[in-house]
């Protein structure tokens, strides 16, 4: 190496100076570093200057390596400072090299003494949804730091917070080093209650602080009501605190419409007012309620449903009086037993009311009615408005003339939904020909004040404290006010258009104006050329009795009430006491209806198509009315006799068979007066005689009959609705059984035929007559076998005996004898198979009739002859067949029939499919065939 000596100082080329530092430094402590040279500096010592831009460490600015010497050390500390620092990076030292020499540099590891901590020096947060303010909070460091530190702030819950100032900065060098953020409460719609968050904040190389915040829940869940003492006086002001409350239960408002309803006595009922517009977190509403009883309020808003624990809700004070109905008609000098009702202005029962009321009984001598149109709405109740008047004008031409005037009646088209507090009507007597479209201020009289609640829509009466004598000539002015504590509905009356202005009005909420009955100039009406539909109600008084009642028990009294007047006429009660007025329905005056009257017996039976009936008569009466129809109760083919003076009426051309009768009656001072309808009575009408059957014969049918004897029997049944009285055969008595049966002897001619007669007669007269023929065969002989029956079938041929040709002889050997093979319509010589009877079971099919089914062949209308089934279970005792049902048809030729008898079984439903039930005992039949005695 070349070193140039320059007076003291020397540069070599290509010479290079290294640096060496401690590893690490805490911060307060000191180390030692080293300055290496590669070559030793020759007779000059050599200053080497050294240099950091990192304000945490201290070095010297110059080190001087002595002649000859190749290192120098030095001190490299850490100061003690108040500052957090960043530990991460090292201090870095560089040595600057001088002419002819290279430098170099060399890092030291720090580690800063201050707590690395950021902190939040706040309490836990609440923030409430929709607070636009929020909270805020400040982020400090636990020392000031050295450079400005971002601080990341960061939630757990983003959806139920916002945060303003995420990224924060504490300056750097402050003593107090913190940054603030703001946190905004997300409002959502969620019923979720108070959510939990956790608020953290962070930086570089710092322990990261967290917060808590709890954010409350501003969505309505509930609607809570306070309890209500009890009594509340009904249209007494309520002031309830509705509360709107957070599922946590936390006060919240509460946006409307909210309705208000309640029950009372477990039946809906009116509210003041019905809907809230919102319901605040503070603040009591005022309630009405007009119905007594234990009430339950409600509140509803959307899905939010709430009641009140119940409440009574007691009357107000006396305000009217109702009745009970009255049946009508009274009768003028009867005493009635009314009932009567203390109430207050919204019909509950004033059970405090314990006084007196005056009784008045007025005529309704007429109703005027001004004004039938159904297209306006007049707002003379309009409740609209807290104050309005309405004044109308009624020409006399309009009314009947002078009279008394007790009541005005006006048509709602809707009900009020609040009672009216103070109702003012005046009348008076005008000469004005147009309402002139000023109020009238002078000679009022004021007919009715008070507070008033319609009972509905409709046509509604409103009854005058202090009656109105209309003198007929004037026009008529008729001024309607009210006064209410706050608007209502807008309730309308119909009206009718009229020809100029009739009718003017006003309405306002404001105080200042004053009572409605004293303004002037200042409330400016408006003209209509309509008017409402009015009536006026007249009257004149019929004394009553009692005048005045008894006390009142629990604002209820009943007694007796009679009137006295003549009748008939239209009555209305009133009772009063104070301004206390109340007003019954229209009674009739008029008389009691007569006593139904008693129809008088009837027999059983009547013979023919017409029949007098007779009833008894009846106090009062001056006509009646009988009935007659053959429904018991008369609701078809009814005849009458119309009103009728008498007590009797005779019917013709009835229907035969049973017919009713019934009668009523009505006053003859008053025939609209009917009484009730007697009880019915009836009789069967008998216009025909007697059904008489003929054994051996169809109905009706006349014969002949076939015998070959001297005298025989015949017989059948009658009957008759009525009964039969008397049955004679060619004049002479039959003899008369039991069920209608009936027989008779007849004697017969030597042959041939025999006509007779057969007379019938019922119990009422009626008759019938039948008439048959007999016909005799010759028998000679006399054995019971006609003559020429004998000849024909050859039983008086050669070869045979008097024995093979009489009753008893059998000559084609078939065991059946010969007055048997006539009886039974056989021939006697040829021999007859034993079939000839035929039974069997029937019926083995669905839902067919089961039974013994037995047949055989007999000759046709023979008297001479008996023909009986017996039946037996074991071949040795035998009995009568019972309960047969017998049916006949002709064979061919017509001298026999066939005969079917058919005995059913007790009731045996077979279905489809099931096998035939099988018989509990085996039966035999036999045919008894016997000469008739």
């Amino acid at each position: 190496m070349v070193c140039l000596v320059l007076g003291t100082a020397a540069a070599c080329a290509d010479e290079t100076i290294t640096i060496s530092l401690p590893a690490s430094l805490a911060e307060g402590a000191s180390g030692q570093g080293t300055l290496t040279l590669s070559t030793a500096p020759v007779g000059f010592a050599l200053a080497i200057s050294l240099s950091t831009i990192d304000p945490r460490i201290a070095i010297p600015f110059t080190v001087t390596v002595q002649p000859g010497q190749t290192t120098a050390n030095f001190t490299v500390s850490y100061p003690e400072n108040p500052f957090i620092e960043d530990s991460s990076a090292p201090a870095t030292v560089t040595v600057h090299g001088s002419p002819g020499w290279t430098g170099s540099t060399a890092q030291v590891s720090l580690t800063d003494n201050e707590v690395h901590n950021l902190l939040i020096l706040a309490a836990p947060l609440t923030l409430t949804e929709g607070d636009p303010g929020g909270a805020s909070f400040k982020v400090y460091s636990s020392a000031p730091v050295r450079s400005d530190l971002t601080v990341t702030i960061q939630t757990t819950n983003s959806g139920e917070v916002n945060v303003t100032g995420a990224m924060l900065s504490i300056p750097a060098g402050q003593s107090e080093s913190y940054a603030s953020c703001t946190l905004v409460a997300v409002d959502d719609t969620a019923r979720d209650g108070a959510q939990n968050v956790t608020i953290t904040a962070s930086a570089a190389a710092m322990t990261s602080a967290t917060l808590q915040a709890t954010v409350k829940d501003n969505d309505p869940a509930s609607i809570s009501w306070p309890a209500i003492a009890s009594p509340v006086t009904a249209r007494a002001t309520l002031p309830v605190e509705l509360r709107a409350l957070t599922i946590d239960g936390d006060p919240v408002a509460l946006a409307g419409p909210i309705a208000v309803t309640a029950t009372t006595n477990g039946q809906p009922s009116a509210v003041l007012p019905s809907s809230l517009a919102s319901i605040g977190v503070t603040g009591a509403t005022n309630f009405s309620l007009l119905k007594a009883g234990a009430t339950v309020l409600i509140a509803t808003a959307g899905d939010i449903t709430a009641s009140s624990a119940p409440f009574t809700v007691q009357a107000a004070a006396l305000s009217a009086f109702e009745f009970s109905p009255v049946a009508t008609p009274m009768q003028p000098g009867v005493a009635r037993t009314l009932s009567l009702r203390a109430t207050d202005a919204f019909g509950n029962t004033a059970t405090s009311f314990n006084g007196t009321a005056d009784l008045l009984a007025l005529a309704q001598t007429r109703t005027d009615q001004i004004g039938t149109g159904l297209y306006y709405e007049s707002p003379v109740l309009s409740q609209a408005t807290k104050r309005m008047r309405s004044q109308m004008l009624i020409r006399a031409s309009s009314l009947a003339g002078a009279g008394r005037i007790y009541s005005l009646s006006l048509e709602l088209l809707g009900a009020p939904t609040r009672p009216y507090d103070e109702l003012t009507i005046r009348l008076k007597h005008t000469s004005q020909f147009f309402a002139p479209g000023s109020w009238d201020g002078d000679g009022w009289t004021v007919v009715r004040q008070g507070a008033w609640m319609p009972s509905g829509a409709g046509w509604v009466t409103i009854p005058f404290q202090v009656p109105f004598d209309y003198n007929g000539s004037s026009n008529l002015y008729v001024d309607v006010s009210f006064v209410n504590d706050a608007p209502g509905g807008a309730v309308f009356c119909q009206g009718t258009g009229v020809s100029g202005f009739f009718a003017y009005w006003y309405g306002t909420n404001d105080p200042s104006f004053g009572l409605p009955t004293t303004w002037s100039g200042n409330a400016v009406p408006a003209n209509l050329d309509f008017r409402p539909n009015m009536r006026l109600g007249f009257g004149s008084v019929l004394a009553v009795n009692p005048t005045t009642t008894t006390a009142f028990v629990n604002g209820v009294w009943t007694g007796d009430v009679t009137l006295t007047g003549s009748a008939p006429q239209h009555v209305v009660l009133r009772a009063s006491s104070g301004a206390a007025l109340g007003q019954s329905d229209v009674i009739d005056l008029g008389y009691f209806p007569p006593a139904a009257p008693v129809m008088n017996a009837e027999p059983t039976f009547t013979q023919g198509t017409s029949n007098t009936v007779s009833w008894g008569a009846v106090a009062n009466a001056g006509s009646y009315y009988v009935e007659a129809s053959t429904a018991f109760d008369f609701s078809w083919n009814v005849s009458s006799s119309g009103w009728i003076p008498g007590t009797s009426f005779a019917f013709t051309g009835l229907s035969e068979g049973t017919c009713y009768f019934r009668v009523k009656a009505r006053r003859a001072d008053d025939t609209a007066v009917e009484s009730a309808w007697s009880d019915a009575i009836y009789s069967v009408q008998d216009a025909t005689g007697p059904v008489v059957t003929v054994s051996g014969l169809a109905d009706g049918a006349g014969g002949p009959l076939f015998t070959s004897r001297n005298a025989v029997t015949i017989g059948g049944y009658d009957s008759d609705s009525c009964g039969v009285v008397s049955l004679d055969v060619n004049g002479q008595a039959a003899t008369i059984g039991g069920f209608g049966a009936w027989s008779a002897n007849v004697t017969m001619p030597p042959a041939g035929d025999l006509p007779v007669s057969i007379v019938a007669v019922d119990s009422v007269g009626n008759q019938s007559t039948r008439t048959i023929t007999i016909t005799r065969a010759a028998d000679a002989d006399g054995d019971g076998l006609p003559d020429a029956w004998q000849l024909a079938k050859g039983l008086r041929g050669p070869g045979l005996t008097a024995t093979d040709a009489g009753p008893n002889g059998d000559p084609d050997h078939d065991g059946i004898p010969n007055l048997m093979e006539f009886a039974r319509g056989l021939n006697p010589l040829v021999s007859d198979p034993a079939t000839l009877l035929i039974s069997r079971r029937t019926g083995f099919g669905p839902f067919a009739a089961m039974g013994t089914q037995i047949e055989y062949d007999r000759q046709v209308a023979s008297l001479d002859f008996t023909y009986l089934i017996e039946e037996s279970t074991d071949l040795q005792t035998w009995e009568l067949l019972l309960n047969g049902n017998e049916s006949t048809s002709p064979n061919a030729g017509g001298a026999t029939e066939h005969v079917t008898v058919f005995q059913s079984d007790p009731v045996i439903i077979i279905f489809p499919g099931s096998p035939p039930p099988a018989p509990v005992q085996r039966k035999f039949v036999r045919l008894v065939v016997a000469p008739r005695p």
